[in-house]
């Protein structure tokens, strides 16, 4: 094994590309504090010795960095322990009402600069980032604007703040002459040591929300297809009406999501009556619509759109980026029983799509792959859930069928090419062969305007907010549990490669109804919880394959 893919701390195997780029693992990295302020210490005194050996002084300054990145965050956080050793910046300012594409609102940004072209962005979410004019330490950045050329909101806050200063103050960090004819000939080699270090810190995070997820949702223990008692209680459940909820729906990871409603209007109400009516409800911020994806609705707002691939009389509710909370769910409850009173409905030509943000996924290869493998293999299942219908289940007992794949295409055959050591967007990539395809993640890495969030396009619409709360709660699972199941969890087993076809059930394939509940079985424990497999069977005994 080559020395460069394995960590120098622990010598365990390294697969994420940061991690192989500088040699340690994110753990090994969070424990890594101590040594760094050793380290300023020691290069610090003996800093001028350092100039005979080269790496020594690279080291030196790592640290360095490292340390003071550390002592800011300290400072952004409100801790004042050791601030006597902080190095203070010349300026800050407060840049306001920063558009956020990724949190779809405006917030305020603070921006603190080291030099005129150096600094440290904190936003509303609580981050902080190392920021140049032109780059940024941000997921966002890092992960889906670098080659594109595009800013994200700490960019262009200190951009702003930068427009309206002069820079005639030096900043006030003291550092050894020595190591500075250094930094001056290895800046590049001190900004990816930055963005690493950046890097690992977003990883703990990342992980922090994710053990959340491990806690509350990712595994129960019960595994339905091996326990004919636990799914005959959950087939019971799922035969009831679906019980909606206002908090804590989606497991409390903070994650985004979003949702496209089209329907149709009778002839006797307007496109315009439509728009007044969600207007009143306080769901637009104008009483109109917009041509098919034109125009933009205001920060928290829907939007209302004319959309010709509906028939007879077409329209598309558009809602702002969600987040699990609940006056989330009671916009949804008043769209959908607004629409009902109006008298509109959905059809064949309808689809529902949800959109669930990438954060718990994002630059995780792994984690794509194993979307694929359970898009591939639970295909029959992914299309009668996305069949589901509430109202006719409700009305004569019978189950909806999925309106076809026009729309919403199976995976396609570069899905099982996807390497789990390849880059993400090229995963990505091959997961999408179009915007039409059952997992859309086209729009990710799209150079003129990415968008952080895979839209599932498999469920039919519905204009029963009871149906959208399932749909969103097994997509919400689906992108959760691609990132947390490993090789060495028990349901990795029920997420079968891609050259295991007799694991794989298509949307295609002729079986029994014994088979196709079986299947389903270990469909719903990839789901791995009880709220999110009751949400799968409550919409698989409502859809028809």
């Amino acid at each position: 094994m080559p020395a460069f893919s394995t960590c120098r701390v622990c010598n365990r195997k390294l697969t994420n590309p940061t991690s192989v780029a500088v040699s340690m693992g994110p753990v090994c990295a969070k424990r890594f504090g101590v040594i760094f302020e050793k380290a300023l210490a020691y290069a610090t005194s003996i800093g001028a010795q350092l100039d005979a050996n080269r790496l020594q002084i690279h080291a030196a300054i790592a640290a360095q960095e490292a340390y003071r990145q550390r002592l800011s965050r300290r400072r952004a956080g409100g801790d004042n322990n050791d601030l006597q050793n902080s190095p203070q910046v010349s300026i800050d300012r407060t840049v306001s009402n920063v558009w956020s594409q990724a949190r779809g609102q405006t917030e305020d940004c603070r921006v603190e600069f080291s030099d005129e072209h150096h600094g440290r962005v904190s936003s509303a979410s609580g981050h902080t980032y190392d920021v140049t004019p032109a780059s940024c330490t941000c997921l966002h950045f890092q992960h889906r604007l670098r080659f594109t050329g595009g800013t994200c909101r700490h960019i262009d806050a200190f951009n702003a703040a930068r427009r309206d200063i002069e820079f005639t103050v030096p900043r006030e960090v003291q550092v050894d002459p020595t190591i500075r004819s250094i930094v001056d000939q290895s800046r590049h080699e001190d900004a990816l040591r930055s963005f690493a270090t950046s890097d690992w810190l977003i990883e703990e995070e990342r992980e922090s929300v994710l053990d959340q997820w491990r806690q509350s949702r990712g595994f129960d223990g019960v595994l339905v297809h091996e326990d004919d008692e636990a799914w005959d209680d959950l087939e019971r459940r799922a035969k009831q009406e679906w019980d909606y909820q206002y908090d804590n729906v989606l497991g409390n990871t903070g994650n985004s999501f979003g949702m496209e409603v089209e329907f149709t209007f009778p002839r006797n109400v307007s496109a315009s009556e439509v728009a007044r009516a969600l207007y009143e409800e306080g769901l637009l911020d104008r009483p109109d619509y917009h041509a098919y994806h034109m125009g933009s609705a205001g920060p928290g707002y829907w939007k209302l759109e004319t959309d010709i691939s509906i028939e007879p009389r077409g329209l598309e509710l558009v809602s702002p980026i969600l987040y699990d909370r609940p006056e989330t769910w009671q916009q949804i409850e008043r769209a959908c029983t607004r629409l009902k009173e109006l008298g509109c409905s959905v059809n064949d030509s309808c689809g529902g799509h949800v959109h669930i943000g990438i954060a718990p996924m994002d630059h995780r290869t792994h984690a794509w792959q194993r979307l694929a493998r359970i898009g591939v293999a639970y295909e029959k299942s992914i299309y009668r859930i996305g069949g589901a219908d509430a109202d006719g289940y409700r009305q004569t007992g019978q189950a909806g069928r999925h309106r076809g794949t026009d729309y919403a295409a199976p995976l396609p055959s570069s899905a099982r090419q996807i390497n789990a050591l390849e880059p993400a967007a090229l995963a990505r990539q091959r997961l999408s062969s179009s915007r039409y395809t059952l997992f859309n993640t086209t729009n990710i890495d799209d150079s003129y305007q990415p968008r952080p969030a895979i839209e599932m396009r498999y469920p039919n619409s519905t204009l029963d907010h009871r149906q959208w709360q399932a749909q969103i709660q097994v997509a919400n699972a689906l992108v959760h549990q691609a990132a947390v199941i490993q090789k060495s969890s028990r349901q990795s087993a029920l997420t079968p490669a891609f050259n295991q076809v007799d694991d794989h059930l298509r949307r295609s394939d002729d079986c029994s109804a014994d088979m196709e509940v079986d299947h389903f079985r270990k469909f719903a424990d990839v789901l791995g919880n009880d709220r999110d497999r009751l949400a799968a069977a409550w919409l698989f005994e409502r859809g028809r394959s």
